[in-house]
This record gives C-alpha cells, structure tokens and sequence, in this order.
C-alpha cells in the first residue's frame, strides 16, 4: 500500500508504483497458486527474486514489518545515526489464503480472475451500473495556490484556472459534441485549493464564483447525468491553515515529532521541506468525514471524489490515540462507508484492495510497473481482477509522453481515456510552482474528441464484461480477450505484424469479433 508518510525518507531514489493489491503468485508448467494476504496486509510487502543470482529457483513470498522504526539524524555534533523504534508493535493477526490453479491457462490472467471471484464471493466488489458508452474521464483544476507580497509581507493568492460557471460552459459543450457519460473530476475547488484547509466544512473558493454558481454546475450535472466528483482530501491539511489544532489533530512521527508528508525535488530527489503538509491523525478523519457531509449535502450533489483516501496509509506514533496503519485503514474504511450509506457515488485516485467495495470509479489506474530489473514486463492484472465490476481510466493523455501509446495502453488495459484540463491557458501556470503543464482544454478539444470517439467503438460494448484473458501474442504485441468473444490486438512496434493470421499495421490496433473467430 506504498510508504508510510510519517516515515519521511531524506531522498526519494526511485518514483516506484505502488502495490494496490495484497496478492502474489508463481506459476511453473501447468500448475500455479495465488496468494492472497488476509490480514496484516497494511504491514505486509511482497518480495520477490528470479533464478540464478543465489540459487535455482524463482521464489515469491509475503514479509511482514511488525514493528516500525526509522533513522534519527542528530541535528549537532558528529554522532552516529540513531534507530528509532515505535512504541508498540502490531497486535493483529497475519493470514494469508493460498489459492491453486491446475490446467491449460494458469497464468496472471487466471490468476487475476481468481482473485476477482474471491473479491466478489465476499461481497468486496460490486458491479456498478453499465452505461451504453465508454467514459469520458476528464478532471479540471479550479486554482493553484502562488506566492505573492501583499505590503512587504508573503501572502499565498489563489489563481483561477476552471470557474464554476466555466466548467459548467465545457460540460455544456462536451454533452453538445455527443458526449454523454462523462466522469467529471473538480480538483482544488473548495477549502482552500490543493493546499487545502481541513475538509470539515465546505467553504468555496471565491475567485472561482458563489454558492449560485456551484449550485448551477451541481444541477447541470445532475440534469444532464454527469457524474460531478468534487475532489476532497480528507488526509492532509495545508501548513498555513488557519483555525486547526496541530497538536491534536496531526500525527505524530517516531520522533514525537509533527508528521508531514513533503514532496522531492525533481532535480535532486532531496526532499522539499517548504512543500509539507500536515498529515492528519486516523483518529480524526470520521469526524472530519461527518462533518463535510453534514455541509456538503446543501449543494445537492450525489457524487464525490476523495483524492488521497483511495491510495495512503499513514501511522500516527503519538502516544494518545495513535494509531498503526491496520488501525489507520479501519477509520478510512469507516469514512468511506460513512460516505457511501449518505448516498453518494465515491470516485478515487487509484485505489487499494480495501476501498474497492465502496468505490464507483477509480481514476489514474497503474498502467506500468516500477521497472526493476528483474521485471520482464507489465501485466493488466488490476485491470483484468475489476473490469465489468468499477470502470477506470488510466494516466491523462495529454500528461502522456506519447499519446498514440497512451491511446493503444486503454485499448490494451480496456481503460476509459483521461484528461486533465484547465479552462485557462497554460502560461497561467507560470511562477505557481505546480509542474502541470500542456493543460489548456482548447489546445485538445478536438483530438480528445477524436481518441474518444475511436475507443468508445472498440470498448463501450465490452464495459459491463470480464477480461478472461491478455497474453503476449509477440514482442510489444498483447490481445486482450473478453467473455462476449471480442479480442483486441495492440502492436507497439514501429512496423506491422502478424498475429493470429492477422495483419495488425504498426502502432495500430486490430479488433475481432467472435463471429469473425
């Protein structure tokens, strides 16, 4: 479930891809096993080594880090690093359940599919309702948060980026261009931006517009059945907040020290402490939860994206109401179910094995794995374990580094395509400190359009279906297999191929029919 964050590292060497899921597996000839880790799973991380190196097997097992600690610098004199232990190990069981698979296909794909029947025999995932068309992911800043002087003094201003009646304007214009299932997600629009303030109220951005204005987009959406997920961080509070306890609402690190959750700096990888923010105390967060609702049901809106709640897990070593990171997962389960009983249809930011029953959407799913050298390649096994029960989108395309791959990784992965948009144009973003960049809607209006159009041809009729199977047809050549009978074939390479007696062009895509079988 990736770092703890209270557990800050001095450099982040690797930008690695966090493991959702708590699964492992090995499979040898026509016999494998999954593993699925039943409890223990927010202590647990999966490791793993190819033949070779030590000796003759492939090996795969779960470890378990039962009692926390980190490295204390002295802040004087030349003395050692000290290792800081938490006060009290995890008291929760450890279980993991071994499946076994026999048989001509015992592959990730069997395995992914294995796991989704136990997801559902458990009732830990749910088939939302099927729309007739694929969905449009689209997530809008409002503002971004810049420094400026106001009488000599710092002051931090919000800029607009995507006003209420703006974003309510380019919804208008997408429904108008035949764009109808639209999964619509409004970033930094409330409670102070992307620094936020503590989400316990619901207090609009004015430069944005007024609570008429937010009422207006909350009806549109709601008339023309878009889903507005208005993003709400519930784990994290900005350092220049106003009006918030720190000492009895933010965590504790091992140290007794306030816990922050800081982001690197691209060019070094050292950690930027100006960029803290407060990571909140588990303890905390239902309250928090209720109270948001209690504001947020005036505007009318059944719908709400909860940023970071979907991804981190985070400690708190304080003595009084600490809280290990089983504990911590429990409050953020109570959250969302809290959430869902209210009625509202949750959307997340990636997603970890236990949000899944509560979640309708689930944005930037993981498209690539961290690229170890002992990885030959990235599976779609979430993609494979959820699809035809939570639609997803994967990595914005106009973040891509290459948008024809990004378009052919949805075909591939059966994903929704994603943008991430600003109604104002890019040079806005100068001098903010935030690296977006190539965001300005208008600049890809027309080619969103137009790779839209071409995956809701291949994919709408397999949205409510299960992938049975992806394999390797032949290097950079995949097909993905859906119970209906429709197969597609994606080639990555720079020239054509042949697969399954086929002709696929080069960096193109060939879709088959089961009557064409």
């Amino acid at each position: 479930y990736g770092p703890d964050y209270t557990i800050p590292a001095k450099q982040k060497v690797t930008d690695d891809q966090l493991c959702h899921l708590p699964v492992f597996g090995s499979k040898k000839d026509g016999a494998a096993f999954l593993a699925v880790i039943e409890k223990g799973d927010s202590a647990a991380a999966i490791q793993a080594d190819v033949s070779g190196r030590y000796h003759q097997y492939n090996t795969v097992s779960a470890w378990f880090e039962v009692l926390k600690s980190n490295v204390q610098s002295l802040p004087y004199g030349d003395y050692p690093d000290i290792h800081m232990f938490a006060k009290r190990p995890i008291s929760e069981d450890m279980q993991i359940r071994y499946m076994f698979l026999y048989g001509e296909n015992t592959d990730y794909s069997a395995m992914a599919l294995a796991y989704q029947k136990y997801l559902a025999d458990r009732s830990l995932i749910h088939k939302t309702e099927s729309r007739e068309t694929l969905a449009f992911s689209l997530n809008m800043l409002g503002t971004v948060d810049y420094k400026a002087s106001m009488l000599l003094m710092p002051v931090t201003k919000h800029k607009k980026l995507t006003s209420y009646s703006e974003a309510q304007s380019l919804l208008q214009k997408l429904n108008g261009d035949g764009i109808e299932n639209i999964h619509f997600v409004y970033s930094s629009w409330a409670n102070g931006g992307l620094n936020n303030r503590v989400n316990d109220t619901v207090k609009l951005i004015g430069a944005l517009g007024n609570k008429k204005d937010f009422r207006a987009l909350s009806a549109y959406a709601k008339q023309a059945n878009i889903g507005l997920y208005p993003d709400v961080d519930f784990l994290y509070v900005g350092d220049k907040t106003t009006g918030f306890n720190v000492n009895r609402s933010v965590s504790k690190t091992i140290s007794d020290m306030t816990a922050y959750r800081y982001a690197y700096n691209l060019g070094n990888n050292e950690k930027n402490t100006d960029s803290g923010r407060y990571i909140v105390k588990p303890s905390s967060l239902l309250q928090y939860v209720k109270k948001f609702c209690d504001k947020y049901k005036a505007y009318e809106n059944p719908s709400i994206s909860v940023s970071t709640f979907g991804t981190d897990l985070n400690s708190d070593f304080g003595v009084k109401d600490g809280s290990n990171r089983e504990e911590s997962k429990n409050r953020i389960v109570e959250g969302l179910a809290h959430l869902k009983d209210g009625g509202y249809a949750i959307s997340s930011r990636g997603a970890n094995a236990y949000t899944l029953p509560y979640l309708s959407f689930i944005t930037n799913m993981p498209e690539d794995s961290s690229g170890y050298y002992i990885l030959d390649r990235s599976v779609p096994f979430f993609q494979i374990a959820v699809h035809g029960y939570i639609p997803y989108s994967g990595q914005e395309i106009n973040l891509a580094g290459d948008q024809e791959t990004a378009l052919l990784k949805a075909l591939e992965f059966g994903a929704a395509p994603a943008w991430l948009w600003t109604y104002a144009p890019n040079h806005e973003m100068k001098g903010t400190g935030y690296d977006y960049f190539s965001t300005c809607y208008e600049n890809w209006y027309e080619s969103a359009l137009r790779t839209y159009r071409t995956l809701n041809n291949v994919l709408a009729g397999v949205q409510g279906t299960a992938i049975l199977r992806h394999q390797e047809m032949a290097q950079n050549v995949y097909k993905t297999t859906y119970a209906n009978g429709t197969s597609i074939i994606v080639n990555y390479n720079d020239t054509g191929v042949q697969a399954d007696g086929r002709e696929v062009g080069a960096q193109n895509y060939l879709v088959i029919k089961e009557e064409e079988n």
